[in-house]
């Protein structure tokens, strides 16, 4: 929360509105009031948030205060329930649905804001309680690097150098490789820990959603654009935006972020003034940008932009001595989440699991592993590699062509008889056979006469 606090008053009854609405503005904050949870419903439906919501439970309409409750909390949002129908039974079920206090009508107007200040408090020290604990836990992601192979120590080592450098990084790699994984891991493992970390797929929306979803948009910018709103850049202040699959970008798109990259600021959809972009800008791609680039699909100044410094992650099939580990690591994980016990590897599935070449890479290990926990039982590995399309492992003996015993023994008579100078004698000696069988061989295979 930032700025001049928000909070809306959502009560059915015009003079406690009134009453209410004056008493957050005396305070110095901003009041909006709301006469039903339905309209309450409908704001929040078109993206309108506040600080705080002093909430009646008793509301006209469909959605009561009660139906309400969810809706805000599921936003972040902090409520203190208003109620004349005061009882502990109402207290209490308001209280279990997530109220963060409750006060009974006749209210004070001192009182409601004790109250507030109060939930506000405890709010801010409870967000910041989860944000430690999820920086905390991201932290250790690093460890989640999994692999000893030459590749992985590479790159761990390349990423410790990248922490808390501010320039944009480009992470190239195929799918299912991890590039969001170490975005992550960038973030999460340096300085800018205690920030959003905000992820966005390229790829899965239109220019017009993109666009929105990156700058923002003032109220009125296009239809359907009641309220204002921040983009990815605003919001992720001092963290890191993560833009995944850029080579999806539009030329039009390519143009704005250029730009961005290049001026450090952003401007909403509408206009209104330039904001600076202090977050660092991580981006992905599983396409080779330099060949877009050639091919006049991706705009050459926009890649060296983003191309500072690349980090390009290297397949599954080339660090195959990282398979076992990781196989070990996801089933520990699944079976942890999942409270499933955990599988043990028998020696066939691991042959078959080094022997696969992975094209959907870690992300298909870790999927297939995930299926055989569910199901609880490690024969599912295999079933799924079949499902693949990948041939059971074949042993050097298996490999190895077969061939006739009749024609074995003709190639040995034949090496026995070169090393001996065609000596019988010296080569039955050799194959350990009597001289009179080797004769009769010799005979047989038309060799000696």
């Amino acid at each position: 929360m930032s700025g001049v606090l928000h909070i809306w008053v959502v009560e059915d009854e015009a003079p406690m509105r009134r009453l209410l609405t004056a008493t957050v503005e005396r305070e110095g904050w901003r009041a909006t009031g709301v006469a039903s949870g339905d309209d309450a419903a409908a704001r929040l439906d078109t993206g309108e948030v506040c600080d705080l919501c002093l909430l009646d439970l008793h509301l006209p309409g469909a959605l009561d205060g009660l139906g309400l409750l969810p809706r805000l909390q599921r936003r972040g949002i902090p409520v203190v329930v208003i109620t004349g129908y005061a009882s502990i039974d109402s207290a209490v079920v308001a209280m279990r649905a997530g109220a963060a206090d409750y006060l009974a009508k006749p209210v004070e107007p001192e009182e409601v804001v004790v109250r507030v200040r109060r939930a506000l408090s405890h709010h801010r020290l409870a967000e910041e309680n989860r944000r430690l604990h999820r920086a905390l836990d991201e932290r250790l992601r690093f460890e989640r690097l999994i692999g000893e192979s030459p590749a992985m120590v590479a790159l761990r080592r390349r990423l410790e150098r990248l922490l808390d450098v501010e320039t944009t990084c480009l992470i190239t790699g195929e799918t299912g490789t991890g590039k969001e994984l170490v975005a992550r891991t960038l973030h999460f493992a340096g300085g800018r820990a205690r920030a959003p970390f905000l992820p966005l797929d390229c790829g899965v929306y239109t220019e017009e959603l993109l666009a929105d979803a990156l700058f923002g948009h003032l109220p009125g910018a296009f239809t359907g654009a009641a309220g204002a709103r921040a983009g990815l850049f605003e919001e992720a202040g001092e963290g890191t935006v993560f833009l995944d699959e850029v080579q999806n970008l539009t030329p039009a798109m390519q143009a704005r972020f250029l730009r961005l990259l290049e001026e450090r600021t952003v401007r909403r959809i509408g206009g209104g003034p330039e904001v600076a972009v202090r977050a660092r800008i991580v981006a992905a791609t599983n396409e080779d940008l330099r060949a877009a680039v050639d091919a006049g699909c991706f705009r050459a100044d926009l890649y060296y932009r983003l191309n500072v410094v690349t980090i390009d992650l290297p397949p599954l099939r080339t660090r195959r001595e990282d398979i076992l580990p990781l196989a070990r690591h996801f089933l520990a994980a699944h079976a942890q989440r999942l409270d499933r016990p955990p599988l043990a590897l028998t020696p066939e599935v691991v042959r078959r699991l080094e022997a696969y070449d992975w094209p959907g890479n870690v992300r298909e290990l870790a999927n297939l592993l995930e299926r055989a926990t569910i199901l609880g039982d490690v024969d599912e590995v295999a079933a799924g590699l079949e499902e693949a399309g990948a041939a059971p492992p074949t042993t050097a003996a298996a490999a190895e062509p077969l061939l006739p015993l009749a024609e074995l023994e003709r190639r040995a008579i034949t090496v026995a008889l070169a090393r001996c100078n065609g000596n019988k004698q010296e080569a039955a000696r050799l194959l350990g056979i009597d001289p009179t069988t080797l004769r009769r061989k010799v005979r047989r295979y038309g060799k000696g006469r």
